[in-house]
């Protein structure tokens, strides 16, 4: 999943690929770093091919706080690039951002949400990750199920489309 974050004023795009829930590969600047998680309640552990880190992260909305090396960063998501949309773009698609587990359902087909409304908890990588509308819309279909397991990328929930 391709994104750009800011930190301060520092913008920068990376590219996320999910190997396996305990395998990450980070893109940037032509540049490419395979990093092994491992979760232990809130703490994350990464490490690469040189170093071991020690991190605590935690998401509110589009701003992800990371604790590492004793220092507090706030990585401001600005938005997600064309790589990481899908084919049907993603205003209308909520899409699985990595392999994992449905564990929560919020919303049906024919009900009403607003933007950033979370509709489903998809866990993985021992984390649970919220997912959220796009924008406001009527749900049009929803195509997964609590406990169902899904791939990346998979498409969940469609909004009927912008007239």
């Amino acid at each position: 999943m391709s994104k750009t974050y800011r930190i301060g004023q520092r913008e920068f795009p990376a590219t996320i690929v999910h190997l396996s829930p305990e395998q990450i590969e980070v893109q940037q600047d032509g540049e490419s770093s395979v990093l092994n998680c491992d979760c232990s309640g809130r703490q994350l552990i990464l490490e690469g091919e040189r170093r071991r880190y020690r991190t605590l992260a935690v998401r509110q909305k589009d701003h992800i706080f990371v604790w590492f090396d004793g220092r507090t960063y706030d990585l401001h998501e600005l938005e997600e690039s064309a790589a990481g949309t899908g084919a049907g773009g993603s205003q209308n698609e909520i899409r699985s951002p990595m392999p994992g587990t449905i564990i929560k359902l919020t919303v049906k087909s024919g009900q009403s949400v607003e933007a950033d409304q979370i509709v489903a908890v998809l866990e993985a990588m021992k984390m649970e990750h919220n997912l959220r509308a796009p924008r406001a819309g009527k749900i049009s279909k929803v195509d997964i199920a609590v406990g169902q397991t899904v791939s990346s990328d998979a498409l969940l929930i469609s909004l009927e489309a912008d007239e």
